[in-house]
């Protein structure tokens, strides 16, 4: 039975390996060719084949409804299918994509719980001495994907955001300050301003013949120098001047002009300190990774959404509009090699495997044709180590594919009426939103709100509703009731804040729940399992009733997901129990009797 040798192209069929039809039984066939090296073989590469292919990918995002400005139903999806292990490689992944969306759909509580344990990860892990970013953050021995260094930047920043919005910005401060860590820089005198991946794995290969290893020209060929992440230093300069750290903000507004002259008016208006609200604005999705190269081995970043110069435009109440430019361009960010990992260096680590992978099947063919099980073996150790060496150095193209694509940040002085702030990215009508709820704050203080806007890919395209209606049309735990009756939206009102003795004197004014108690009403709300806390729902609010989920958790005023819920009619409620579709039925059929006597 010995193996017909290939032809010289080395095309063959799985026909060549198999033995001929058994002669006898099933049984005793399996048991006499399971010492057959070919046959060992043959059961051998499927394994093979599946360790080399196997990758987890992560959830996908529904680009559709970010597209729309529904975060709701993006953030709940990828938080639903989170991995809770904190050695999986998608540990840090899931809370990035998580925590972005969370924030953008007005919860800073759940986005700050998400950002937690990555923040930590990320901070103690993450930096080396010299303060630049390490390669590699492993956790109980397992390497773990951390994202490219400007995707850490920003979730560092992110993960401040959550608590400026909170009010804590001395947690606010320490966030930012460790998104300001060092970046490698690899240029040498005479190089243009930024080099890519190509000119990196080139030096390294390089330097790698001349008796230096890959890793000694990665961690040694470069100057660490300060970051230039403006965003950063300039939430840093505001964290500290609400903390009365003058000194320390006064350097940070120093930095952020030095990084970007252009910023000039827009940090003269901080420094004089008549702000009380600040708007962390955000529009598009940053670029995607791809690999390219030998055997894929290398990534770069592709615009999504196009750069360009066009400012904010910032309209309170009546008075006249003003335009900020842009204080961040992540397209910009991920372009430049400083803010990228240099993992993807590996065209040599390619080649080799390549040239194992071939050398082993050689091997495995030569000794499966002379029926030596040992020599057979050997060559598909060869194989599989080949296989896994070339495997690694195909570049890993996941990333935290939710960031936006530029930054805006604006100071406001509100005052205690509530006023409509228009937003608009000059020259894209379908990014306008308006915003209610916002009032200035009370305890002194200034407050920041992070607002991401709807981010159509054509410019002229009609913005949602809610995006542009300019009034609230439910009434809610924070701007409280709207006008006119009084009913909750179980009920088939209008109302969703919480079943209160102050709202159930409400609907009792309305003329509505006269035969019901507060407590009545909570229990009909437990019927419809509708939670009230975001302790309720395991620290993290859930999909809110007005959108079909089962929570009464409100987003804050002055975001994109409070005037997503509230900012436009919804579909009525559809009970799930009996007692509240009873009851529905009742005020339903009170209302409408109410009505006929109106009009006599």
């Amino acid at each position: 039975m010995g193996l017909t040798p290939p032809t010289a192209d080395c095309r063959f069929t799985i026909a060549d390996w198999l033995p001929p039809s058994p002669p006898v039984a099933p049984r005793a066939f399996l048991k006499s060719e399971i010492r057959n090296p070919k046959f060992q073989i043959l059961l051998l590469l499927p394994l093979l084949l599946a360790l080399t292919a196997c990758h987890q990918r992560p959830v996908a995002t529904p680009y559709a409804a970010l597209g729309q400005g529904d975060f709701g139903s993006a953030r709940v999806n990828i938080h639903n299918n989170m991995v809770d292990q904190r050695s999986d490689r998608q540990f840090i992944l899931d809370r990035m994509r998580t925590g972005v969306l969370t924030l953008a759909d007005g919860y800073p509580e759940s986005a700050q719980t998400v950002f937690e344990p990555t923040y930590e990860m990320l901070r103690t892990q993450g930096i080396n001495r010299d303060r630049t970013v390490a390669s590699v953050v492993f956790h109980e021995g397992v390497r773990i994907w951390k994202g490219e260094p400007f995707e850490q930047a920003l979730t560092m920043f992110y993960y401040g955001l959550t608590h400026a919005q909170t009010g804590s910005w001395d947690n606010a401060r320490a966030a930012s300050q460790n998104a300001l860590f060092y970046l490698r820089d690899f240029r040498r005198p005479g190089d243009r301003d930024n080099i890519d991946a190509q000119e990196l794995a080139r030096r390294s290969l390089v330097h790698e013949r001349a008796g230096q290893t890959d890793a000694e020209y990665l961690d040694h060929g470069y100057v660490a120098r300060e970051s230039d992440f403006t965003l950063g230093y300039l939430l840093n300069a505001v964290s500290n001047q609400q903390l009365g750290r003058d000194e320390e903000a006064s350097d940070n507004f120093n930095y952020v002009v030095e990084l970007n002259p252009e910023l000039g008016p827009l940090v003269d208006a901080f420094r004089t300190g008549e702000y009380n609200t600040v708007l962390v604005v955000s529009w598009g999705l940053g670029p995607r990774k791809i690999a390219y190269g030998p055997d894929n081995a290398l990534t770069r970043f592709a615009t999504r959404y196009p750069s360009n110069n066009a400012g904010l435009r910032v309209q309170v109440g009546d008075r006249g509009g003003r335009s900020y430019d842009q204080v961040l361009d992540v397209n910009r960010m991920a372009r430049d090699h400083r803010w990228n990992n240099m993992e993807d260096v590996r065209i040599a680590k390619s080649a080799i495997g390549r040239a194992m992978f071939h050398g082993g099947a050689i091997t495995t063919m030569i000794g499966a044709d002379r029926g030596s099980s040992r020599t057979a073996i050997a060559g598909l150790g060869v194989m599989l180590a080949g296989a896994l060496t070339a495997s690694g150095a195909q570049a890993d193209t996941r990333y935290a594919d939710v960031m936006p694509q530029r930054v805006y940040v604006i100071p406001l002085n509100l005052t205690e009426q509530d006023q409509p702030i228009t937003l608009q990215v000059e020259g894209n009508y379908a990014s306008r939103l308006v915003l209610r709820g916002l009032t200035a704050p009370r305890d002194g203080q200034a407050q920041l709100r992070y607002v991401r806007l709807v981010s159509r890919t054509q410019p002229t395209s009609t913005p949602p509703a809610w995006a542009t209606s300019g009034r609230i049309v439910y009434s809610n735990p924070h701007t409280g009731a709207t006008n006119g009756p009084q009913l909750p939206y179980i009920l088939g009102g209008d109302c969703v804040r919480l079943p209160t003795s102050a709202t159930m004197q409400d609907y009792h004014r309305s003329g509505h729940l006269l035969d019901l108690t507060t407590n009545d009403l909570r229990e009909l709300y437990r019927q419809e399992d509708i939670r009230f806390e975001i302790e309720d729902q395991r620290g993290y609010a859930d999909r809110h009733i007005l959108e079909g989920g089962r929570s009464l958790v409100a987003p804050q005023p002055g975001t994109t997901g409070f005037m997503r819920l509230f900012g436009a009619p919804r579909p009525p409620y559809r009970p799930t129990s009996r007692d509240v579709a009873d009851h529905a039925r009742e005020e339903n059929q009170r209302q409408r009797e109410s009505l006929v006597h109106d009009d006599r």
